[in-house]
């Protein structure tokens, strides 16, 4: 009997250090691929740029003069100057220099141009390593496969110049996608999230006004589906409850402390600067502002144009929606391409709750909230002093479209359920 047992145990040993199958290893390989394949763009027109001489000039020019002023005595402390001064008849600034902050050492190393160029390339590389990483722990090396094809069509459709040059609406966009990949993450249940969130999206919000309302929506969102799912491993494995406990509350304490160090310039600013601070002025321009917003209708059209109507989010998009000139589509054409939106969508979420598969489910209700705070938002947006709406304060629009085509057509393929118990 004892020799059976041993026998097991060999067998059960050597099936633990067994090599992965061949179809395992195959689809590593494929999502290490997409990943490469998601990257080379913007190796590839960061370097000829640098190669060509680029030299940052406008908008482009203060990100590398605020970026080398980190390191000296005129430390940034707020954003650059925001074109809603305009509307709103007072001195604003973006939220915050965090962009600055990430720019600041290349910036310093290399004096032309080429250095904000190597670091928008930087920081644009890193958030798609990161929507790769967090795919991957989603749903394995498919789903990781999967979450490149938006993200290498956004390289795409944003073109060689936007994926290496620092001006705030285009700067952000794929650290956007970046956080809508968090988002779901976190209502999946993964704490390791939290601090990238927190991380992640204050430099979106500091970066550019847009974001104001769109990142703490996306945020009480995942901390809603987080906190569920914390109270119903509570509920469901009580036993366990006491170790989830501690690695909750230190993934949160963790995040809290990074959320207070992205935070502390524009709060430095906020306490010790002449008169009313930045924050200040910002709060009491969108709770006081005279200026007309757009309203749901147009609001509405304008999420249509770039989520539900062809071309969609790709490039013919990027370079004609809502530049002057732009026919906005009619109000039934809107109606009807949100609903069949809000349909696939439906579709899309009764076949994952048909396979319980919770990860596809949480992915798809992130893309609805989304789409839901996307009208918010697009509703809330100002109409400039010359009577249009401009493009790049909608810019958020593409990155987020390219995160329901994910959840829409391609569908998280796995049936993994999340883990509280391993970051």
């Amino acid at each position: 009997m004892s020799t059976e047992l041993e026998v097991e145990d060999v067998a059960q040993r050597t099936d633990d250090v067994r090599p992965s199958p061949p179809a395992t290893r195959l689809a590593f390989r494929l999502f290490l691929g997409s990943v490469l394949a998601a990257l080379v763009p913007v190796a590839v027109a960061t370097a000829r740029a640098i190669q060509d001489g680029w030299i940052p000039t406008g908008d482009n020019a203060i990100f590398t003069i605020r970026g080398r002023d980190v390191f000296t005595h005129h430390l940034p402390l707020i954003g650059t100057y925001s074109s809603a001064s305009l509307t709103a008849g007072t001195h604003l600034n973006h939220p915050g220099p965090l962009y600055f902050d990430l720019l600041a050492v290349p910036a310093r190393l290399v004096e032309s141009g080429a250095g904000i160029a190597a670091g928008v390339a930087l920081v644009n590389s890193l958030c798609i390593v990161g929507i790769a990483v967090f795919a991957y722990r989603r749903g394995g090396a498919l789903l990781g496969t999967v979450a490149m094809a938006p993200t290498a069509a956004l390289c795409w459709t944003m073109g060689s110049e936007l994926l290496f040059e620092p001006w705030n609406p285009h700067s952000v966009l794929l650290p956007f996608l970046f956080l809508l990949v968090l988002t779901w993450s976190l209502t999946c249940g993964d704490l390791l999230a939290l601090p990238f969130a927190a991380a992640v999206g204050s430099l979106v919000v500091q970066t550019h006004l847009s974001y104001v309302l769109l990142v703490p929506l996306l945020a009480g969102w995942g901390l809603f589906g987080l906190v569920l799912g914390l109270r119903s491993k509570r509920r469901h494995e009580p036993g366990a409850w006491p170790a989830r406990k501690r690695q909750a509350l230190w993934f949160f304490t963790i995040a809290g402390v990074v959320l207070v160090a992205c935070w502390l310039q524009p709060l430095i600013e906020q306490f010790t600067g002449d008169g009313s601070g930045n924050l200040t002025r910002l709060a009491d321009s969108i709770r006081d502002s005279k200026a007309e917003t757009i309203g749901f209708g147009l609001g509405s059209k304008v999420v249509a144009t770039v989520v539900a109507l062809p071309p969609w989010w790709f490039r013919p998009s990027m370079r004609e929606a809502f530049i002057p000139g732009w026919d906005a589509p009619s109000a039934w054409l809107t109606t009807l391409s949100l609903i069949a939106l809000v349909a696939v969508l439906t579709w899309c979420a009764w076949d994952g709750r048909r396979r319980h598969d919770q990860v596809a489910l949480w992915g798809i209700g992130t893309a609805f909230f989304g789409l839901v705070a996307a009208l918010v938002t697009a509703g809330q947006g100002p109409i400039t002093v010359f009577g249009t709406i401009t493009a790049h304060t909608f810019r958020w629009l593409w990155p987020l479209s390219a995160f329901v085509s994910e959840t829409s057509l391609f569908r998280p393929a796995s049936s993994q359920t999340p883990s509280f118990s391993r970051f």
